[in-house]
């Protein structure tokens, strides 16, 4: 009596969490279907830090109250070597906190590496892009940590997506934002600018 109880509950536990025959084809349908999509949505939010880029990346940086909520949508244009795409991407951004209130529009060049298969792994791809950036007025915590800033600076991100299981057009996403002078290209009296870390979700359509 006692293995049968057992036999039920695990038949049961199994059917409950175990996706149908026709769900796995839906879902590896949508996943052909989401790997030829040429348009990404984005929506994170991002906070900044008081470090350099090289802090950032080191983890030693420390985070602010102010935030940037970030909208962007890109495109596809090509792909080579299978494994690496170029994009465009339009952003449309809005800083918040105690020092920073400005929009801001960042138009990259990204170039991305579809390091693992789809159907494997939870690790999507890699991503580096570059750009311009053009805030609606000097943004004052920029200001506040180097002194001086522009409207008009270079812009830099990275960024690594992640698959989501059963949503195979949705994706995690985390990405670094940075505004950067140059080396004093865009402000001569400026050497630095502005990094935020953030985390946010990516749809394919």
């Amino acid at each position: 009596m006692q293995t049968r109880k057992v036999t039920w509950f695990v038949s049961v536990f199994i059917t409950m969490f175990t996706p149908s025959i026709g769900a796995v084809e839906k879902i590896n349908i949508s996943k052909k279907q989401a790997e030829k999509s040429e348009w990404t949505t984005t929506f994170y939010s991002a906070k900044f830090t008081n470090g350099t880029l090289h802090e950032l990346l080191q983890f030693e940086s420390e985070i602010t109250n102010n935030k940037i909520y970030i909208l962007a949508l890109t495109r596809k244009l090509n792909t080579f070597y299978k494994k690496f795409d170029w994009e465009v991407e339009g952003q449309i951004s809005k800083n918040v906190g105690p020092r920073q209130k400005n929009w801001e529009l960042n138009i990259p060049i990204i170039i991305r590496w579809n390091i693992l298969k789809f159907q494997r792994k939870i690790l999507k791809s890699f991503a580096a892009g570059v750009g311009l950036s053009y805030a609606s007025k000097p943004p004052e915590y920029e200001i506040d940590l180097h002194g001086d800033s522009s409207k008009l600076l270079l812009y830099n991100m990275v960024e690594i997506d992640f698959f989501l299981p059963n949503y195979p057009s949705l994706f995690f996403v985390a990405r670094i934002h940075h505004r950067s002078t140059m080396f004093q290209f865009f402000n001569q009296n400026n050497r630095g600018a502005s990094n935020a870390l953030g985390f946010g979700l990516k749809y394919r359509f």
